[in-house]
């Protein structure tokens, strides 16, 4: 666990859904924000104690996190083992703060994005995540066939827009299923984009197309 709390900070991954008239528009604006968040996330401490203190990409997300719930009453937190701050420790202190907006869910990917799918149709900020990247494959038809095409396949009428799948990779070199790289998979699914930014090393955005 130690090798897994240490390499987390270069090795995560997050896939945001996205509904938007644009796709390359929207795609340069992820790779601005993520490029913003870094840099501001990385000052946030100076802001409030007077003195710059230096943010791994785990500490930078619980901020975000925090940052995302405080100005969002309808934003929740929710995923396998979240309410006592997760395996990498990124929801640390959200279960006290946010109360019944953070909870944990069962042992089933599929359900757990299905269930963000529906809580972003109805206009919830859902904020899921999968323990690690490997165990997406379940939700696989969830995020490529519905949550990407939502608002195709509805004709405008809803989105999943709302909803974000947030998932950690290469955390444990050598084992056999908690360290593959799977972004890539996505960039093959009609309806979906993908951007990154140098300064968040591992942060994908995938992005649905109209």
């Amino acid at each position: 666990m130690g090798l897994c709390r240490n390499t987390f900070a270069a090795s995560c991954s997050a896939l945001q859904l996205i509904g938007n008239q644009n796709v390359l528009a929207s795609l340069q604006h992820c790779h601005d924000a993520l490029h913003q968040a870094h840099r501001g996330l990385q000052t946030l401490a100076e802001a409030r104690q007077g003195e710059a203190k230096p943010l791994n990409l785990c500490n930078a997300v619980n901020e975000a996190l925090h940052q995302a719930m405080d100005s969002n009453d309808k934003a929740l937190v929710f995923g396998e083992d979240v309410a006592f701050g997760g395996v990498f420790r990124c929801t640390v202190g959200l279960l006290e703060r946010f109360g019944r907006r953070v909870f944990n869910t069962p042992l089933a990917e599929q359900g757990i994005v299905g269930f963000g799918i529906g809580l972003a149709s109805q206009g919830y900020t859902a904020i899921a995540e999968i323990q690690f990247a490997d165990y997406i494959y379940p939700a696989f038809d969830q995020l490529v066939n519905e949550a990407a095409k939502y608002r195709y396949r509805s004709g405008g009428d809803f989105t999943a827009g709302g909803l974000t799948v947030r998932t950690p990779y290469g955390g444990c070199p050598g084992m056999a299923r908690v360290w593959q790289f799977v972004a890539t998979t996505f960039r093959a699914a009609a309806g979906a984009a993908i951007s990154s930014t140098p300064d968040t090393p591992g942060l994908a955005i995938v992005t649905s197309s109209p």
